[in-house]
């Protein structure tokens, strides 16, 4: 039911946007949601499709559990007017297949006295792969 109802709404809002003058940028990106794993349950996995310009989620829906992103990619984008869309998404989609399991983490931290002049903030990025 929440499904259809974010399926519902992001129809009725991408109905609602002004025509664009050039083209329209769509961005597709999935993400686990903190704190959805359990014992027995994987963690809840969504992808959205968010208009860049108007910063606007127009289609989300939850990755089956037994799949992947690739597979959920072209029903979310089915329902969806793209004419004059250009979509990004990020390298996960248009692979077959590497592997091997990956994650990356990413954590942002304010930082006094940096050597960047302007710099308040630093990235620290965790990328841990295994051979499947």
């Amino acid at each position: 039911m929440a499904l259809c109802t974010v399926a519902a709404v992001g129809g009725w809002r991408a109905g609602q946007l002004e025509p664009a003058d050039g083209l329209r940028a769509l961005a597709v990106d999935g993400k686990s949601l903190r704190g959805s794993r359990t014992r027995s349950r994987t963690a809840i996995h969504l992808l959205a499709a968010v208009l860049h310009g108007e910063k606007t989620v127009i289609a989300q829906g939850q990755v089956d559990s037994k799949s992947n992103e690739i597979t959920a990619f072209q029903p979310l984008l089915a329902p969806l007017e793209l004419t004059g869309t250009v979509a990004t998404f990020d390298a996960l989609l248009p692979q077959t297949g590497h592997g091997r399991d990956e994650i990356r983490r990413l954590k942002a931290a304010t930082v006094a006295q940096l050597s960047f002049p302007h710099a308040v903030q630093a990235l620290q990025i965790v990328r841990r792969h295994r051979a499947s």
